[in-house]
């Protein structure tokens, strides 16, 4: 399921003009198509999400979530972002392997934001606050750009992050969110969590 119409917006419509009037084509200065000359980024990036999230755009449909989820795009970051291993001198960059391991699948670059995501806490957390009202930042609302602590320290990182209690939940809202996207009978009704759910989560964070 290409789900990219989603993001689609109508093509803008030229002002009239006279028929004999040669139509000069836009230029980046052109108030007719302003977006040409930006930079592309796909409507699968992460960050897209996280904008959407956090009260700049429309609420997320329940395809737009599934496609985050199975499909988030990744660009080619490699080459493009380096960074030093703690105590040394040697050059590191970014790669998609990273990414690709066990503890990094749910992880995304994203282009817009300048940094890693988790797709999980972006698009199923029912709060912004891990624990005592400690408001979620990297990977969640902010870019992680700490590329040098990627899966070192166990207080940053990927490491860190997903042996929170904050990322377990949000990670089996996702599973149960897939299972009722791909088998709506089981669904009760078109609400992603019942308030049964809801309750039970609110009381495992507090735990």
């Amino acid at each position: 399921m290409d789900i990219r119409k989603f993001f689609q917006a109508p093509p803008a419509k030229a002002p009239r003009t006279d028929p004999e009037t040669p139509i000069e084509p836009p230029s980046c200065s052109s108030p007719i198509i302003p977006s040409t000359c930006e930079p592309k980024i796909d409507p699968l990036d992460i960050g897209n999400a996280v904008n959407r999230r956090i009260n700049k755009g429309p609420p997320l449909s329940d395809q737009e979530k599934y496609a985050f989820t199975t499909a988030a795009w990744m660009p080619n970051i490699s080459k493009k972002i380096a960074f030093h291993q703690r105590d040394e001198n040697k050059r590191y960059y970014l790669h998609r392997e990273h990414l690709e391991t066990e503890l990094g699948k749910c992880f995304s670059y994203s282009e817009l934001l300048k940094g890693l995501f988790c797709r999980p806490c972006v698009l199923f957390r029912i709060h912004d606050n891990a624990y005592h009202n400690v408001p979620v930042k990297q990977f969640v609302t902010e870019p992680f750009t700490s590329y040098s602590y990627l899966y070192g320290l166990q207080n940053r990182g990927i490491p860190c992050h997903i042996n929170t209690d904050y990322h377990k939940n949000n990670v089996a809202r996702q599973a149960a969110f897939v299972e009722r996207f791909l088998n709506p009978e089981l669904a009760i009704d078109s609400r992603l969590y019942s308030a049964e759910d809801t309750q039970k989560a609110h009381r495992m964070l507090r735990k």
